[in-house]
């Protein structure tokens, strides 16, 4: 809520003219808005989010990370960076547009781009989407909506930085007219530290807390045993 972003923690940019950052009850990116964190986060940490498409039905939403927050070619994106990419559609004039909207990528301008994994989500304007992702330092995992099971997961260590980044698809002032009017608003953003604890404090914290702690004490040990 708000009408001001809290500079202490996140640099806003408008990379490509018409580009927007405003914070009217939610972070509004238009046009190729972006955000991007003043500091640094190790793995693991967990990013929560949730955001609507409140524009065009071309727009595009990606949430990097692993990225060192360089932005220096004309698309306005970051540079390099680990990045999960939410769309409801391509351009129309692909039939298949909706299909494999939701992907965990990767950029390493200008040497390669590339997909992990991706998968298809029904995706409209004006309702809300709820992300969790996981990052271990060796896996990515990709929750949406459902937090239970992971919507996509891919193994890996690449890293080219330690910021996070939130940004839109640019506007017809930068060349892409289809995706004018391309707005997202983020209703809320958290990053969180897994913390790391060892086995004897797990068993220590089990047998003082109960049935309630041993749940996230299993989930706290399965991820040490994916590093």
């Amino acid at each position: 809520s708000g009408t001001s972003l809290n500079t202490s923690n996140w640099e806003a940019l408008t990379p490509v003219a018409g580009a927007s950052v405003a914070v009217d009850n939610g972070l509004i990116l238009t046009n190729g808005g972006t955000v991007l964190t003043q500091s640094g986060f190790s793995a693991p940490y967990e990013i929560d989010l949730g955001f609507q498409f409140t524009g065009t039905q071309y727009d595009s939403f990606k949430i990097f990370f692993e990225s060192n927050g360089a932005i220096t070619n004309s698309s306005g994106v970051f540079n390099e960076g680990l990045f999960a990419s939410f769309r409801i559609r391509t351009d129309p004039s692909d039939p298949t547009g909706t299909n494999d909207n939701v992907a965990l990528n990767y950029d390493d301008y200008p040497i390669s781009s590339g997909q992990f994994a991706m998968g298809t989500f029904a995706m409209t304007t004006d309702e809300t989407y709820n992300i969790r992702l996981v990052d271990t330092g060796t896996e990515i995992s990709l929750y949406l909506n459902d937090f239970s099971t992971p919507f996509l997961a891919y193994a890996t260590s690449d890293s080219y930085g330690d910021l996070i980044g939130l940004q839109n698809r640019q506007g017809g002032a930068s060349g892409s007219s289809i995706s004018e009017g391309s707005q997202v608003t983020i209703e809320y953003v958290t990053i969180s530290s897994i913390p790391e604890i060892p086995n004897s404090a797990l068993l220590l914290i089990i047998g003082m807390a109960g049935i309630a702690i041993a749940g996230r004490a299993r989930q706290l040990r399965k991820l040490r045993k994916s590093r």
